[in-house]
Parts: C-alpha cells; sequence; structure tokens
C-alpha cells in the first residue's frame, strides 16, 4: 500500500512538491483557501494585464487532474509524536508531512488604527475590490487623486508602476491622479543590488511616482496617513505590501522556530529530530551557500519542493537523502509596458529583454496541471 503523504498549503511549495512525486504516495492537501493566488502577477492584474482565471488557482480542479485527496480546512494543531493533523472536527494520520503554509501579509501593531484600515493582499476579495476601486477613480473627472502603496519592495514597487502605466493609458496627468510610495528604509528596494534600484527609481521618477523614504508610519486615518516625522499624506485608496511573516500551527512538541515563525529545518527540511515531517516554503527556515536567510520567492519554493520530492521518492527506494544548495538564481522586475530590469549573476539586463525574460520565468513558476 502507498504511504499517506499529507500537505498542509497549497501554494508554490506545496504544489510543485505534488507535481514532481508524480503519484508515489497517497497524497492529502490541507489548505483552508480554495484557491491559490499567483503573488507573481497581482500587479499585472490590478493594472489590467491579466484577467482574474489567470491570477488564481483552484485546488478543487487541480485535485481531480491530478488524483490527490483535497480538504478545506484549518489545521488547528499537530502532534508529530502520534502522526496526527487536527482540524476542525476532524483528525487524520499521516506516515509522512510536509509542512507549507506560507506566510502572511505582516502588519506592525505599533501603527495606530491599522487594524481598521488594513488590506491583505494575500486576500482575493482585497485584490479585487481594490482593482474595482482604482478602476473607478479613473473615471473621475476634476478632482486631485492620491494612491498611497506602503512599502516598496518588490510587490509594492511593481503594483506602484503599474498603476502609474495604467494611468498614463488612460491619458490623466500625474498631477490629476498621484501615487506615493512610503517606506520605512532609506531606499526602495532595500537590500537589493544598487543596479536594480537606480533602474526602478529612473522608471518611478519618469512616471511622476512620489517615493517617501526612512520614514515610518505612525497612524492611519480614513483619508490620510502619518508619518514619524508629522508629516501627513492625505489619500483616496491605499494598500498595504509591508512584508510577511510565518504563520505558525499550534503543537503539542516543543517545537524550534525562529523571529519570524519559521520553522528551523536541517539540509533535508527535516524538522528538529522528526524523520517524518519535513517543511518547505516560506514557513521554512534555510540558508544560502553564503550562510545568509533564503527570502520567501516562488523561486526559492519551487526549488525546495523540488529537492524534497527527490529525497521522498529516496524513502521509498531505500535510498539516502540528496542535498542541494538553495541559491536564488536571479530577480527580474516588471517596470511597466515592455520594460524590465533584471540581474542574472552577474549579467545585468533592462528593457525589453529583461521583460521577455520575466514573462517567461513567470510562466515557468506558475502553477500548471
Amino acid at each position: 500500500m502507498k504511504k499517506e503523504l499529507i500537505i498542509i498549503g497549497g501554494g508554490y511549495a506545496g504544489t510543485t512538491l505534488i507535481n514532481k512525486l508524480e503519484s508515489k504516495f497517497t497524497i492529502t492537501l490541507i489548505d483552508e483557501n480554495k484557491y491559490h493566488i499567483e503573488q507573481t502577477e497581482i500587479h499585472r492584474y490590478l493594472g489590467g494585464q491579466i484577467l482574474l482565471d489567470d491570477l488564481i488557482f483552484k485546488y478543487e480542479n487541480y485535485s481531480k487532474k491530478k488524483n490527490f485527496n483535497y480538504i478545506n480546512k484549518t489545521v488547528t494543531k499537530l502532534d508529530f509524536e502520534n502522526n496526527i493533523v487536527f482540524m476542525d472536527n476532524e483528525s487524520l494520520k499521516y506516515d509522512y508531512l510536509v509542512i507549507s503554509n506560507g506566510s502572511k501579509t505582516f502588519f506592525p501593531k505599533q501603527i495606530k488604527n491599522l487594524d481598521f484600515h488594513k488590506k491583505d493582499i494575500k486576500l482575493l476579495e482585497v485584490i479585487k475590490n481594490f482593482k474595482n476601486d482604482f478602476d473607478s477613480l479613473l473615471k473621475i473627472k476634476n478632482k486631485k487623486i492620491n494612491i498611497v502603496i506602503a512599502g516598496a519592495g518588490l510587490s509594492g514597487v511593481e503594483i506602484a508602476i503599474e498603476l502609474a502605466q495604467k494611468i498614463k493609458d488612460n491619458n490623466i496627468s500625474p498631477n490629476d491622479m498621484k501615487i506615493t510610495l512610503v517606506e520605512q528604509q532609506k531606499t526602495i528596494l532595500p537590500g537589493n543590488n544598487d543596479f536594480l534600484i537606480n533602474k526602478t527609481k529612473e522608471v518611478l521618477n519618469n512616471f511622476d511616482v512620489t517615493c517617501v523614504h526612512n520614514e515610518f508610519i505612525t497612524q492611519i486615518e480614513d483619508n490620510k496617513i502619518i508619518l514619524s516625522n508629522n508629516e501627513e499624506i492625505f489619500y483616496d485608496l491605499s494598500l498595504f505590501v509591508l512584508g510577511v511573516s510565518t504563520i505558525n500551527i499550534k503543537n503539542e512538541n516543543n517545537i524550534e522556530v525562529n523571529i519570524k515563525n519559521q520553522y528551523i529545518v536541517n539540509d533535508y527540511f527535516q524538522i528538529n529530530d522528526f524523520s517524518n515531517v519535513f517543511c518547505i516554503g516560506d514557513a521554512a527556515q534555510t540558508l544560502s551557500p553564503e550562510g545568509k536567510y533564503n527570502l520567501p520567492t516562488a523561486q526559492m519554493a519551487n526549488q525546495q519542493a523540488e529537492v524534497l520530492s527527490s529525497n521522498l521518492k529516496n524513502i521509498l527506494k531505500n535510498k539516502t537523502f540528496i542535498i542541494k544548495e538553495l541559491k536564488l538564481k536571479g530577480v527580474l522586475i516588471d517596470l511597466g509596458k515592455n520594460n524590465a530590469v533584471g540581474l542574472i549573476g552577474n549579467l545585468k539586463l533592462n528593457g525589453y529583454i529583461a521583460f521577455i525574460l520575466k514573462r517567461f520565468t513567470s510562466y515557468l513558476h506558475k502553477i500548471k496541471f
């Protein structure tokens, strides 16, 4: 009989693992959501470049195609000693468990009133409502409009540029419809290469996107945000893209996690001393060959899933586990119509070539069945 494998969380890591295992196990996928949102494509949906069906991936359809069990419930507790996953009024036994439940949007508690005004970009309704609100604002005449995006990491700048491109395509002056990008660090794209930062800055400047740096958001009101220097920025529409934190599942055992609630795993993605429990994707703390923490990306999740799929197959064949270095192969950033910037190894790319490569890599990362 096939061994029972439970995967918690569908995302990039979980679904890639299912694709790679090719029915070697009896697989059950548990996810509290009915669909996966292609996070790397949200900016293109907001800008009208793709349809909603291109943005979401329904687990039920996927399970029928791939012939695995799908349960749309929330995991409430884990018992690693007895190999049990608990859900609402239900529990399941497993032979092997993979935790790949991803991450949630990080909302700093020190921002006053944030709970009343936050919009979680990982929720489909928030994304759809933001797009509808933005499209409605495009039709308003004779009114100065300001859109605030908090967080100038990869997602934040791509969304800001995509919206600015749509404003330009509708022949609306940036003086009439303004985008303000707020980042608490000293620069946009904090932690990225200067080449990527400078090329992205050029495009933001060309679109007249206002960038506010090195100031914390301290308070949010119905129509304005207040910064740590007491500056007030008024807005008609806002979106928060402030990074992510891991969703921690209650467990019966003393499982080690880091400050971001990521499970600390070994080279084989195993948790603590439990040889049949693994963790991949945003929920796992993994290191680069240089010993730095790997950022939570679709690229990294796919790499981890590929390695783990090989090792799960090796279990069935009584072969030893393999270790493979996890390394970010490159970064590509959309910069509007037919434009992108990228750094692949030491190769610097800009313009249409980078845009074509960005579309190709997005297709590779997209969940397919």
